[in-house]
C-alpha cells in the first residue's frame, strides 16, 4: 500500500470477540477512483494470511470479485446449488453474489 501511496491513511477497527477487522484506507482525493485497485492490493494479502472477505456485512456487488479469495471453487459452487434450490426464479436479490 506504501509503495503506491506513501502518504495513504490506513484506519483499523473491529470486533475483537470474533477478530473481525475492517479496513479503511484513504489516499486522498482519488481513493473513490482508485478504489477497485485499493482492494485488489488488500485482498490478496487477506487471501495470502487465510482471512475472510467478508464476515457479518456479507458479500454485495463490491466484495463479489474477491469471493474467492477466501472461498474454495467447491464452496462457491455449494452456494450456487442452494441458491438455486431456494430461489429457482432468481428473484432474490438477484447478481448480488452469485449470477
Amino acid at each position: 500500500m506504501r509503495a503506491s501511496w506513501p502518504d495513504a491513511v490506513i484506519g483499523l477497527f473491529g470486533h475483537i470477540g470474533d477478530g473481525n477487522v475492517h479496513i479503511i484506507i484513504n489516499v486522498g482525493a482519488e481513493t473513490q477512483s482508485l478504489h477497485l485497485e485499493i482492494d485488489t492490493i488488500i485482498y490478496q494479502l487477506i487471501q495470502e494470511l487465510g482471512g475472510s472477505v467478508s464476515a457479518e456485512h456479507g458479500i454485495g456487488l463490491m466484495k463479489k470479485p474477491f469471493l474467492a479469495h477466501s472461498r474454495s471453487n467447491t464452496e462457491i459452487a455449494l452456494m450456487k446449488t442452494l441458491k438455486q434450490a431456494l430461489d429457482p426464479r432468481g428473484i432474490l436479490n438477484p447478481g448480488r453474489i452469485i449470477n
